[in-house]
């Protein structure tokens, strides 16, 4: 009788109501208070936030290098999913923080080396904005202007100005001022007075092609009589 009461005690410990039980009282809900959800992993924020380095596709290990200024022209380039003329200095405090975290990789640059990519970085940004407040300038100038030839003249020339500031801006930026000088050079042509060959009326028109057939046939004269006109015996006609 002891051994069947021992093994029914165990059933009943070993049963999912009394586990259910058992749990629920060693761990007892707080009223009113919701339990926190499951801690993640540890490395599952860490892969997705290192995707982020690179973020594109340039080349910032050669770029911190550089002997010589980078040309506001690569500022087209994606770095952290942006363009390198978009990033502020909040984006590079935060890149540093994830490249401290995520160690060393592609496109994950040490802080003495990222300090000197944002250096770069900076400067390019510098000259652009010094190149797009040049552009704003010459916009305004030529708006002021009143509309004719000089307005016209003054476009012409802003096409070779902007050829020889290409390299100081985005492609972007390029594409934009080229699009404004080729739509205010179509608004002058389209408000320039057109020559119009003058219409000669039906009527006169007809009389002219019917004189040019005519009139050299009413210039033909007749050349003056040799003599009298002779009759067939050859004597003179009275």
């Amino acid at each position: 009788m002891g051994r069947c009461f021992a093994l029914g005690l165990i059933l009943l410990l070993a049963s999912p109501e009394m586990a259910a039980a058992q749990g629920s009282l060693s761990q007892p809900p707080r009223p009113g208070i919701a339990l926190p959800p499951p801690a993640p992993p540890l490395n599952a924020g860490k892969k997705a936030d290192c995707k982020l380095l690179p973020g594109g596709k340039a080349p910032v290990g050669p770029i911190a290098d550089l002997p010589a200024p980078l040309s506001p022209r690569s500022l087209d380039l994606v770095y952290y999913g942006k363009r390198l003329a978009d990033l502020t200095g909040a984006d590079f405090q935060r890149i540093q923080e994830l490249s401290k975290r995520c160690g060393p990789g592609d496109g994950i640059l040490p802080p003495d080396k990222l300090e000197r990519l944002q250096g770069v970085v900076r400067e390019a940004q510098t000259a652009r904005s010094v190149t797009i407040a040049w552009g704003k300038e010459r916009m305004a100038e030529v708006e002021a202007m009143p509309v004719g030839r000089q307005r016209l003249m003054r476009l012409n020339n802003l096409w070779i100005e902007l050829e020889a500031r290409e390299t100081q801006m985005t492609r972007e930026d390029v594409d934009g001022l080229a699009a404004w000088i080729a739509r205010e050079q179509q608004a002058l042509y389209d408000a320039a007075p057109r020559w119009r060959p003058q219409r000669i009326p039906a009527q006169s028109a007809t009389q002219q092609a019917v004189s040019t057939v005519i009139q050299p046939v009413l210039e033909v004269r007749l050349p003056p009589a040799a003599g009298r006109p002779r009759r067939q015996g050859g004597e003179d006609e009275d």
